[in-house]
Order: C-alpha cells, then sequence, then structure tokens
C-alpha cells in the first residue's frame, strides 16, 4: 500500500505545471459594430470616387486594423500581447448607429484615438481627435 501511494504522490508532482505564466488577466476586448464591419480603402477622389490601397481599415467583429498598403496590426493581438506581458490594456470605445469611437492604452500609453462616422452604407469618414473631419473611406 505504501509503494501505491508514492505511486500516486509521484504522479500528482509530475502532473503539476511549473508555468511561467502568472498573469491570469483577461485581455480587454474590441468590439466594432457591424455597419463598420469589413475592408475599407480611402477615397483619394471624390468626384469620381476611386480610391487607394495606401490606407486602409479592415474591421471584425473582435478586431480592428488600420492599414497601409494591405497590411496592418491586428488591434486584438497587440492588447492580448501586453496583457500576456503583465502590462494594463484599456480599450474604451463609444458606439452608436452611425458612430464609432476607439481608443486604446496600453500599459500607460494612448494609441490615436479611431473616430468614423457613417456616411452611408458604403462610406465612412474619419475624424482626428480634435473631431475634425478628415478623410472618407469606401468599403470594398
Amino acid at each position: 500500500m505504501k509503494k501505491i501511494s508514492i505511486f500516486f504522490f509521484l504522479i500528482l508532482i509530475c502532473a503539476c505545471s511549473n508555468s511561467d505564466d502568472t498573469n491570469n488577466s483577461i485581455a480587454p476586448s474590441i468590439n466594432p459594430p457591424s455597419w463598420i464591419q469589413g475592408y475599407w480603402l480611402r477615397q483619394v477622389d471624390a468626384t469620381t470616387g476611386s480610391v487607394t490601397d495606401l490606407q486602409g481599415i479592415k474591421a471584425f467583429n473582435d478586431d480592428f486594423y488600420f492599414t497601409q498598403l494591405g497590411s496592418g496590426n491586428s488591434m486584438k493581438a497587440l492588447i492580448a500581447s501586453t496583457v500576456q506581458s503583465g502590462a494594463t490594456a484599456v480599450v474604451n470605445e463609444m458606439i452608436t448607429d452611425s458612430e464609432y469611437k476607439l481608443n486604446i492604452t496600453l500599459n500607460g500609453m494612448s494609441y490615436p484615438q479611431y473616430y468614423f462616422k457613417k456616411s452611408s452604407s458604403t462610406k465612412i469618414q474619419y475624424f482626428d481627435t480634435a473631431g475634425v473631419g478628415g478623410a472618407f473611406f469606401i468599403k470594398q
């Protein structure tokens, strides 16, 4: 009986994890509204409606990208890696039927605020942090 107890004790010790991951924090989520979800390209000519692939936006139900030449960084992945490293991540969103504001703070440093207004189902406008209107983006 003593040998069986020692055997189970050894199994229990071997089964225990020695993980270095001591951070049990959950990363805050991003939840863009359905009207902004999709792929958007910056409008370069208001008369013709032509777009450029130099700047774009990709929004999913749980992630957001601001792209340059078609590629960008996942805000969801950036937040998750920040939290995994033990730093803080704060996501503030303001969502209405026609406006979306996203502000992300990672380890005390604020990223640029993203602020969009829906002009139509295929056109949105980006605003700077002061609320000054800027570029239009066309849904692809």
